[in-house]
């Protein structure tokens, strides 16, 4: 069992509690000079279903990279995804949270309460960095034939649409459970997803160009290796 409070609706802008549930004696007024973040809604059962039988392995204390891993994961329900990487008596955890954002960065909040709850449970000998998920964005150059040409203009919207949501870091890929850690799309599923729209009638050229300079294509098909603490996100793409 555990309590929970008032969630993610507690996150609110700066200069935005301008009252005191109680007077307080000569208080004459308060203001938050700063956001209030960290605050996450209840945990799922499919999340505590994947998280909570490793607490029988962990026991509460962090020693191994998957120790790390899951404690961060059960540290606040808005955390989405993690990467762990361990170097000799420092650990670094690369964070996403959930949110429909292109690149869902981390609050200062959420970053404090993952490293306060992994902090109490790590060895004091450890250095412990908490940071944001390094982002590789994928651009999508693509040339199409189409059946009909007059619906050219909503076939154009409905790629980019298409292509964002496939991309996306948290709910995309085939599954639409996020992508993982130093993965790429393939050619194949990126083609296999584009025949699936409506008023397209073929393909015939296809390149995922990526923010670090590399790309591959149906001409040149060979995929490029990602650092295994990057994940993708959606960048730009072009349609003729």
């Amino acid at each position: 069992s555990y309590a929970t409070g008032g969630g993610s609706a507690g996150n609110v802008e700066a200069q935005s509690i301008d009252a005191l549930v109680d007077t307080l004696a000569y208080v004459d007024s308060v203001i938050n000079p700063y956001e209030a973040s960290g605050g996450a809604d209840q945990q799922s059962i499919e999340n505590l279903m994947k998280i909570a039988p490793k607490r029988f392995k962990h026991r509460f204390r962090a020693v191994t990279q998957e120790d790390y891993f899951y404690l961060a994961l059960e540290a606040s329900s808005d955390v989405a995804k993690v990467s762990v990487k361990q170097q000799r008596g420092k650990i670094t955890l690369y964070l996403i949270p959930h949110g429909q954002q292109k690149m869902p960065l981390p609050s200062r909040g959420l970053k404090k309460v993952v490293r306060d709850y992994l902090g109490e449970r790590a060895p004091a000998t450890v250095e412990l960095e908490v940071m944001q998920a390094e982002y590789i964005r994928v651009n999508v150059s693509l040339g199409i034939e189409l059946s009909e040409w007059e619906y050219a203009s909503s076939i154009k919207s409905s790629i980019n649409d298409v292509l964002d949501a496939f991309l996306h870091p948290v709910t995309g890929g085939k599954e639409s459970s996020g992508w993982e850690f130093g993965s790429l799309p393939s050619l194949a599923d990126v083609y296999n997803l584009l025949h699936s729209i409506e008023g397209i009638d073929e393909v015939p050229s296809l390149t995922l160009a990526l923010s670090n300079g590399s790309n591959y294509s149906i001409h040149s098909p060979q995929m490029p290796s990602l650092d295994k603490n990057t994940i993708i996100s959606s960048g730009s793409h072009s349609v003729e």
